[in-house]
This record gives structure tokens, sequence and C-alpha cells, in this order.
């Protein structure tokens, strides 16, 4: 076997390439993103792929505002130093997947390849983050609407909102920019009632803004009953997914309401270490 193979398994495709230059003319258009990524590898790193056998899966739902696309590209790129002894910091590894980002999303914020290479909870403006303290009770509950979001579509309401009342959607960016500095400064003190409070606001501003839904309203308000400190949409908007703060006894409750109501739900937490690469 001196064949590139990769095996999709979330689709069930599989593939099979001579070379590189193969894998660059005939991978769909779908799979650019990693293509790109293994053409980059060869080429930088003067790397032989031929004899490799990659699998990608993720437990992650597409469209659900998880970055399921950039986490995909953060954990091939590290597979591949690792495989390889390539000495990639985190640094290039979150760059390179900015990159592949590119591809699936035209101008990605940079924000999820930089949480997925790094881990931890991060304040991100600008190109730059910084890490945040986080307590060891920050507890939450992922919950999906059973929609995929749609960006473009968000988009084009924000531009709407903000053509037929510019001034409003100004003063709300700004409160929602206020927002993400208190809740920092909250979550660093171990205040999560107070966080909880401030991601209500932040989900009432987005309801304004025009992209939220009924299923995204429905959670926020099984959460509230059942004692949650907030919760509020997460990604673009208009679907995906629904993040939900509280004490453990209570996410377990909303969890179960949830269910009940056909949502698909987990429990998480902060990741504090990223990708593990070669180098830091």
């Amino acid at each position: 076997m001196n064949k590139i193979l990769l095996f999709f398994q979330n689709d069930n495709e599989n593939f099979g390439f001579d070379s590189i230059e193969d894998l660059r003319s005939d991978l769909p258009a779908q799979y650019a993103q990693i293509g790109y990524g293994l053409e980059y590898i060869a080429q930088k790193y003067n790397v032989n792929l031929n004899g490799i056998k990659i699998v990608l899966n993720s437990s992650l739902l597409p469209g659900s505002g998880l970055g399921s696309s950039a986490s995909t590209s953060v954990a091939l790129i590290a597979a591949l130093e690792h495989f390889y002894d390539l000495n990639m910091n985190k640094k290039k590894i979150s760059n390179l997947a900015y990159e592949m980002e590119k591809i699936v999303h035209g101008t990605p914020s940079g924000i999820d390849n930089t949480t997925c290479t790094y881990g931890h909870l991060i304040y991100f403006k600008g190109g730059k983050h910084k890490i945040l303290p986080v307590p060891d009770d920050f507890n939450f509950l992922i919950t999906y609407t059973g929609k995929q979001h749609n960006t473009k579509t968000a988009i084009k309401r924000i531009s709407r909102f903000k053509k037929l009342n510019p001034k409003e959607c100004k003063q709300i960016f700004k409160r929602i920019g206020d927002i993400v500095l208190l809740a920092g400064k909250k979550i660093a003190k171990g205040d999560l009632e107070a966080v909880g409070t401030f991601m209500l606001e932040n989900q009432k501003l987005l309801e304004r803004l025009g992209i939220s839904n009924e299923n995204i309203a429905e959670i926020n308000t099984i959460a509230e009953v059942y004692g949650a400190f907030g919760s509020k949409l997460t990604g673009a908007g208009l679907g995906g997914c629904v993040i939900i703060l509280g004490e453990n006894k209570s996410l377990d409750e909303i969890n179960k309401a949830l269910d009940d109501k056909g949502y698909i739900s987990f429990r998480t937490n902060i990741d504090k270490e990223g990708v593990i690469s070669g180098t830091e």
C-alpha cells in the first residue's frame, strides 16, 4: 500500500490517492480544507504522505456552532505533527488551522482554531487571545436545537437591523462588548451567578438583533425554570446550540427536561490543556 488513504467516517466516504498532486485535483470540494492542510504539510515540511492512512471523525454535530471544522483541522495537524515529528508549536498549528478554516468559512474570526489549539477559557479580540482563570465549579450543559445554524442568514438579519436601526445597533454591540469584559471579571472571582445574569442579558440583545428562534427560546425557558444561572445561544444563532451554566444538580434536571422534549444535550467542561503538540 503506497497510497494516501482518507476515511471520512461521519460521511461514510473513503478515498485513495497515488500522490499529493492527485489528492489536490481529485478530492471532492467539501473536503477542500483537509486537502489544503495535507498539501501544506507535504510541501512545507517535505513530507511524503504516501503510505499513510488517515481516519477522520467527529462527535460534534455539523452546523451546531461548536467549531467542528476547526477542531477537525487542529486534530489532523497535531496528529501529523506527532507522527512525522515536525516540531510545530501551538502557534503554527493554530495558524495553519486558521488557513484551513478560511476555505470553509471565507473570513473566520480565528476564535475556533485558537480555542481548539490552546484550550482553556479565552478572551479573544482582534486575532489575539488571553487565557482566563476558570473556577473548579464552572459546569455547563450544551443543548442542540435540532437545527443547523445559518451564518449567512444571521449576518443578513443583523445587517438589515443595522440599516433600519443604526443607533440602536451600535448601542447593542457596545453593550455586548461590555458584557464580555464584565463577565470575564466575574468568572475570575468565581461569581458564576453574575456570569449567568450576563448570559441572559446577552441573549436578549441577540434576540433583538433577530438571530434567535423558537427552539432557542424554549431551551432557555426550560433552563430558567429548573434553576440555571443563565443560558444563551452560541455560534451564529438561528439554530445551532444553547450553552447553559448552573450547578450540577440543576444541570441534571435541565438535561432530563430537555431530553423529554426531544433535545440532544451533553455535559462538558473547560479543557485546560488544548492540543498536545511537540513544542509549546
